[in-house]
């Protein structure tokens, strides 16, 4: 504080206490001109007012095209900006269906302009809130992100791998459901598993396994290729136990390496206390949904042998082919290669980025954490926002399922804790 007062220029002294992201200055850039907005709105530009014009189809060219792109969001390439194309048409579609107005695939008419001309609605105090939650997740950010480093931003449902600032590599990701969610936090990277075993999570253990082992069915986790295992790694008689007292969720339960596995062929470990990790998948076919909720709380990865050449060509110089002979190894499960360098990985949770200059590509607040952080900044005791949560909802149901805990025999047992727990 000092520094402010004694700057010559408090407002830039109090500008270098912010993230020094440029994203972060965007945001701040849209929050101040939103702001202004809402207290003294600009007058509509006529120049951007259509007038009755011809009926237009896909591939032909007229001005009104360059206003209509502009307002759904649809650039194109110097020198095409006024011909109406494919890309355009998808885009008008989807803002027309918005507008709850039907129209023709690939025709721009009167009744188009005339949804067109109508104002956008004014900015709301919720569309600031968003901007100051989005600019407040980046003041939790590490300054420093890591020379080469993961950046996972689990609304837009993309992972990159980011060396010197510049983006090498992104792809589709798979997170956690809204009641199973993946966390944010950040944690190095330091190991690769290939053919890896899987460690149940506690919501199947409880509401699948634990019901039929209390009935007598201890058949069911060879059905399934699982194993018990000890914390020294022996396998463990499903019998041994007393399903009507143990917390099945202390029990280390594995479902051993192969097609069957819904961790596929590799996975990524950040140890950290979420049991959370980045894997590949044997549904593949989950990717092509725009909106990628599906997993118990890991991160699924789309091209997993892409994202380990990279990772493990940057940490120990290996090769394409040496990245697929272990992959293909299935006589040797969890082959754990340690990286040399941990890789910094930051799971993030950003609805708002920059997208083309000065304006911000939004997404879906799946988890409702923009919420529950503009509730946070704007007085809500902490207390009563932390009891809506759905993590801890989901907490407080697997107690009330779960037997009462017996720790004496869980020690006794001496079963193994999985490191690895958390996903299907």
């Amino acid at each position: 504080m000092i520094e402010v007062i004694s700057h010559a220029d408090a407002g830039e002294a109090l500008r270098r206490m912010h993230p020094q992201s440029p994203a972060f200055e965007t945001l701040r850039q849209a929050y101040v001109q939103m702001r202004e907005e809402i207290i003294s709105p600009s007058p509509r530009d006529p120049n951007t007012i259509l007038a009755p014009g011809p009926k237009l189809k896909v591939a032909q060219w007229h001005p009104d095209v360059v206003i209509i792109r502009r307002r759904v969001g649809s650039p194109a390439a110097a020198g095409f900006e006024s011909q109406f194309d494919e890309d355009l048409a998808s885009k008008l579609h989807d803002y027309m269906s918005k507008a709850r107005v039907r129209t023709r695939w690939g025709v721009i008419d009167d009744r188009v302009r005339e949804v067109i001309n109508r104002p956008p609605p004014p900015p709301k105090k919720s569309d600031l809130d968003q901007i100051l939650a989005n600019m407040e997740r980046w003041r939790w950010v590490p300054s420093n992100l890591g020379q080469f480093h993961i950046w996972n931003n689990l609304p837009e449902y993309m992972t990159r791998v980011v060396q010197d600032g510049a983006v090498i590599h992104e792809e589709r990701i798979i997170i956690g459901q809204p009641d199973t969610q993946t966390p944010v936090f950040s944690a190095p990277m330091s190991q690769v598993v290939f053919q890896p075993e899987w460690g149940v999570p506690p919501s199947i253990k409880i509401n699948d396994l634990l019901p039929k082992l209390q009935d007598g069915d201890f058949d069911v986790l060879d059905r399934r290729d699982m194993r018990i295992l000890s914390l020294k790694g022996k396998e463990l008689n499903p019998k041994r136990f007393n399903w009507d007292k143990v917390d099945i969720r202390d029990v280390g339960i594995y479902q051993r390496a192969g097609d069957s596995n819904p961790l596929g062929l590799v996975k990524f470990l950040f140890p950290n206390k979420h049991h959370v990790y980045m894997h590949d998948t044997n549904n593949r076919a989950l990717f092509k949904h725009s909106e990628r909720t599906f997993s118990h709380g890991c991160i699924r990865v789309r091209d997993p042998q892409k994202f380990a050449e990279l990772l493990l060509g940057k940490d120990q110089g290996w090769d394409k082919k040496k990245v697929e002979s272990n992959l293909l190894n299935w006589d040797k499960p969890s082959n754990k290669i340690d990286l040399i360098r941990p890789i910094p990985v930051h799971n993030v949770y950003f609805t708002l980025i920059p997208g083309e200059v000065g304006k911000l590509k939004r997404f879906d607040d799946i988890y409702g954490h923009d919420k529950r952080i503009a509730q946070a900044l704007s007085g809500v005791p902490v207390q009563r926002i932390a009891a809506n949560d759905p993590a801890r909802n989901q907490q407080r149901e697997l107690d009330e399922a779960a037997p009462p805990l017996v720790k004496k025999h869980l020690r006794a047992s001496g079963q193994k804790k999985s490191e690895d727990e958390d996903d299907d």
